[in-house]
C-alpha cells in the first residue's frame, strides 16, 4: 500500500466515525463526478483543519500589522469551539 492511498484509508476511517452522512454533500459529489468535474473537494476533518489554519493565519497577519490593535476571543458552547477577533486600525 502506497504512502498517499494508507492517509486516504485513515481519512475514510475518521470520517465514517466522526460525521454523519450528508446526502446533499453525496449527491453534489455525484453530480460532479457525472459532470466530469475535476475533484477537488475536501473531507470534512482536512475541511475543519483547513479552517483552523486559515484563521491562524488571519491572526498572525493582525499581530503583523503594527497599524492595528486586535484581540480574539475564544468560546466553547453546546455547539462546539467558536470565536471572534475585534481589531482597531489607528492612523
Amino acid at each position: 500500500m502506497k504512502n498517499n492511498e494508507k492517509w486516504v484509508d485513515v481519512d475514510q476511517y475518521f470520517t465514517s466515525k466522526l460525521h454523519a452522512s450528508d446526502s446533499i454533500m453525496d449527491s453534489v459529489l455525484k453530480a460532479n463526478s457525472e459532470a466530469n468535474l475535476p475533484a477537488i473537494d475536501v473531507s470534512p476533518n482536512q475541511g475543519k483543519f483547513l479552517s483552523v489554519q486559515g484563521i491562524r493565519q488571519f491572526i498572525d497577519l493582525l499581530s503583523e500589522d503594527s497599524r492595528i490593535e486586535s484581540t480574539a476571543i475564544q468560546t466553547v458552547g453546546s455547539k462546539g469551539y467558536d470565536g471572534f477577533a475585534i481589531g482597531i486600525v489607528r492612523g
